[in-house]
């Protein structure tokens, strides 16, 4: 790549920004999955009994996908009828 010194350093100095802004995105994202995903499992086991914590544990995870699912149908219709 052959450019000027001071555009390879500016664009080098925004590259970096957007990955440490990415990284952080990960390290928050791998810091909330392990609490979403052992609730549902450690709730089943506290209030169901032992043959019901199956069913519990995976209405109880498909609760959760079903409700991003809604967030981002809801978010369209709510933005388009605003329109």
């Amino acid at each position: 790549m052959i450019c000027d010194s001071k555009v390879c350093v500016k664009y080098l100095g925004w590259y970096l920004w957007i990955v440490r802004f990415i990284n952080g995105g990960h390290l928050l994202n791998g810091l909330a999955g392990p609490v979403c995903m052992s609730a549902p499992p450690l709730i089943s086991a506290t209030w169901f009994p032992a043959s019901q914590r199956t069913t519990a544990t995976s209405l109880a995870l498909l609760s959760g996908n079903v409700g991003f699912a809604l967030g981002f149908v809801l978010g369209n219709v709510y933005y388009y009828a605003e329109s």
